[in-house]
């Protein structure tokens, strides 16, 4: 809904079709970056699902195989994550 009236007698139509211009322009650069963002997102989350499989493989064959118990490695876990959180976490 345009609000052109508003603008009344304190604008020609010429300049609120400028305006009217640009601003169609802004906001359609304005969806192809938010397309672009979102497209990011989504590639960003399928690389965490695809690092979470493999880290999750890693840590079966290491408890299959011997090479860490499943206790040592909750006790890492816990002091690396004790390590990450942010600050005032603790």
């Amino acid at each position: 809904m345009s609000a052109r009236w508003l603008f009344h007698g304190v604008f020609t139509g010429a300049e609120l079709d400028k305006v009217d211009e640009r601003l169609d322009a802004l906001e359609g650069r304005a969806r192809a970056v938010e397309n672009d963002l979102d497209q990011e997102v989504a590639a960003l989350r399928n690389d965490v699902r695809r690092l979470e499989l493999v880290n999750r493989a890693l840590l079966d064959v290491c408890l299959e195989r011997g090479l860490v118990s499943h206790e040592a490695f909750k006790a890492k876990l816990s002091s690396i994550g004790a390590n990450d959180a942010p600050r005032g976490a603790h």
